[in-house]
């Protein structure tokens, strides 16, 4: 699609103009895969293997299969949330504020040093420091309380079991043994080989020597044992520190507390995200800044309630995205590109909070998603790298060049929307392959983002990386 290509909303409105059909009848649609596939087709620094993408579809249904991948691996990991029932509100509200925080965990610093949370004993870092951080944040407020209310933050004993195991590669690579749960998704399985199978050019660094430290700054999700009894700097002064209670009550998941600025402060977001190394969360302030525009955005138009926003979609997964992405300008995730009218609109962190929503419930009660199969992949960093490990995806020499040597990519840059634009449409291709060979097959673009997520986060972990992921800083991912 381009430019000089009808747009559709306008069509929408001559047809109901001029037959008499209510625009209304039309099932809603976030326009994401429509901007995605036209960025494909005007773009020059990123383009699709067909042939390699047929030939990932059904290695990707094969292991998917041979798992039962499925959104339940989502509640499985010890660190997210179990609903008390179809209707809970606080789970749904934990949901909500780990995905609008959702982003920017990459590191320039080796493993040992970078931003890490320590929580039940162990590190946590990538999108599970996330994750931790805000549990701990919510039982420390329990403690404070002499309580424990919220069932859905009780603690699972257990450490978690990932699930991975060995699985044949593309073009016969070998496999080696994944060395952690490590996702940024949630959702612990996968299998693909390290090697790249790709054609054309790949961008590859080389191969990576460490999985400890690859240089790659990558947003692991490892839960690494602690390997140390000292004091950890919290990356707060004294002065601060001690005006802190280490137990009291922040109410992380409240809209009411962050809208409040008395309350909802830097200075108490480095408290709740006090990190077990010298670095400090990245992006602080922005964190800080989404926190109170949606806190501002849900008391204006929700009554505060994060549920009440989930209710207002009536079980449509397109209708909350659009919501999402209207009344909150934090998830308005859309960028100009090639002199396009209309900007394009990529989304990620508004569809993966309606996926996560929806594997968290087990697709009931606020889970309950009539059209979950028009979300798209999550345009991020780790896709775009394991689509172009496994062949489908190939760069110019300018590009791959610029992401092999770790340089900054900014932020909604021609380059940058359309790593993330042609991630979204090979990943929707790869879907189709699947339907049309498997047509039985129970499977989504959301499940197809998970699983390559988890997978590329394997490869890393088993010191098989032979690309980087390009890096760029945002609040978008």
């Amino acid at each position: 699609m381009s430019d000089d290509e009808a747009d559709p909303e306008l069509l929408a409105l001559l047809r109901q103009h001029f037959l008499g059909k209510p625009a209304a009848d039309a099932e809603p649609n976030t326009g994401v895969l429509q901007d995605a596939e036209a960025v494909y087709d005007d773009s020059i620094d990123v383009a699709i293997d067909m042939r390699s993408t047929k030939a990932a579809a059904q290695t990707i249904h094969a292991q998917m299969q041979r798992k039962e991948f499925s959104a339940g691996s989502w509640s499985s990991h010890e660190l997210h949330p179990t609903p008390s029932g179809p209707d809970d509100e606080e789970t749904v509200a934990f949901v909500f504020v780990l995905d609008l925080l959702n982003f920017s965990f990459w590191s320039d610093l080796p493993d040992e040093e970078r931003f890490a949370i320590e929580y039940r004993g162990r590190i946590w870092t990538g999108y599970w420091s996330l994750v931790a951080a805000l549990r701990r944040a919510l039982d420390e407020a329990n403690d404070a309380n002499g309580s424990s209310n919220g069932a859905a933050y009780d603690a699972i004993d257990g450490e978690g079991d990932s699930g991975i195991d060995d699985a044949s590669g593309l073009d016969g690579a070998s496999t080696g043994e994944a060395g952690s749960v490590s996702d940024g998704r949630g959702v612990a399985d996968g299998g693909f080989a390290g090697e790249s199978g790709s054609a054309g050019e790949s961008g590859s660094a080389g191969e990576v020597g460490s999985s400890a430290d690859d240089g790659n700054g990558a947003d692991d999700g490892n839960g690494v044992e602690s390997g140390s009894d000292g004091e950890h700097n919290s990356g707060i002064d004294e002065t601060e520190q001690a005006a802190i209670p280490k137990k009291r009550k922040i109410a992380i998941t409240s809209p009411d507390f962050w809208k409040n600025e008395d309350e909802c402060t830097l200075e108490i977001l480095r408290h709740v995200f006090r990190s077990a190394t010298e670095e400090e969360m990245p992006m602080l302030a922005e964190r800080l800044d989404c926190l109170r525009d949606a806190g501002r955005v849900l008391s204006h138009h929700y009554d505060g309630s994060v549920a009440n926003l989930v209710r207002a979609a009536d079980g449509s997964a397109v209708r909350l995205v659009n919501l999402l992405a209207r009344d909150f300008p934090c998830f308005r995730d859309e960028h100009f590109f090639a002199g396009r009218r209309r900007p394009v609109r990529l989304l990620k962190r508004a569809q993966i909070f309606v996926a996560d929503v929806w594997a968290c419930f087990g697709g009931q009660g606020f889970g309950a998603f009539r059209d979950i199969d028009k979300i798209t992949m999550f345009a991020d960093y780790r896709v775009p790298q394991i689509l172009n490990t496994l062949g489908c995806l190939y760069y110019s020499p300018s590009l791959a060049a610029t992401i092999s040597r770790g340089a900054l990519i900014e932020s909604g840059s021609r380059w940058e929307v359309q790593l993330r634009a042609c991630s979204i449409w090979c990943v929707e291709l790869l879907r189709r392959e699947i339907v049309k060979q498997h047509p039985d097959a129970k499977v989504n673009a959301v499940l197809i983002d998970f699983f390559l997520y988890d997978t590329m986060k394997e490869i890393e972990a088993g010191g098989k990386e032979t690309v980087r992921h390009h890096r760029t800083r945002s609040i978008w991912y």
